[in-house]
């Protein structure tokens, strides 16, 4: 009986060294260009319906190996070897499609995975809760009530309107025609003085509080 000997297929280099090692630009273009048929046949694949959890998860990972692989082949192509990439359009698309969320890339039905969707919800809870209590500050601060923040800086403003009351009071006594220019708004009275630190201190306020 007669025998065939074929030649064992070549498997792709993947890791960094491989990679490197390899010196010459069609190599190159020819090993990059299997990977990214590879990825668009497994990105394909994520978004079957009939994939179980464990499978989907095992190809959601290999695509972000791959990933990863193809930055490999382009930083050597162009680096190194000094090629030029066209960029495949419909790669660029799917890869841009990928969500990145606790620093993986989650593709098609992988981001429904159960703890991804986990997080997701943790996510817009927080997200909810945060922009709740945003609306909440407001409407305290319209109505004068103060939050922990604003507590906070109460001190501060007082220690500002402590530093500049005896400051007001002294130009407001001021009459000489050289001094008229020390402050834009000059007192006349007590009252206007301190409606005028009033309103320096709403403003003060407003300004630390980012409304």
């Amino acid at each position: 009986m007669e025998h065939e000997h074929k030649k064992k297929e070549r498997k792709r280099p993947h890791t960094h060294r491989q990679i490197s090692n390899v010196r010459t630009l069609d190599e190159a273009m020819k090993w990059r260009q299997t990977l990214v048929r590879d990825i668009q046949d497994r990105h394909s694949k994520v978004f079957d319906p009939l994939l179980g959890d464990d499978q989907l998860q095992q190809y959601n990972d290999q695509l972000n190996e791959w990933v990863k692989e193809l930055k490999m082949w382009d930083w050597n192509i162009t680096n190194k070897l000094h090629g030029r990439i066209n960029h495949n359009d419909r790669l660029k698309t799917q890869l841009k499609n990928g969500k990145l969320i606790l620093g993986k890339l989650y593709f098609g039905r992988a981001i429904e995975l159960p703890e991804i969707k986990n997080h997701l919800d943790k996510q817009a809870r927080k997200t909810f809760e945060i922009e709740r209590l945003i609306d909440v500050k407001r409407v305290n601060l319209n109505n004068k009530k103060y939050t922990t923040t604003e507590e906070i800086l109460i001190p501060k403003l007082t220690k500002f309107e402590e530093h500049w009351t005896p400051i007001l009071q002294d130009i407001n006594h001021i009459q000489h025609e050289d001094n008229k220019d020390l402050l834009q708004i000059t007192p006349i009275s007590l009252k206007e003085m301190e409606t005028w630190l009033v309103e320096r201190r709403k403003q003060k306020l407003l300004e630390q509080l980012d409304l």
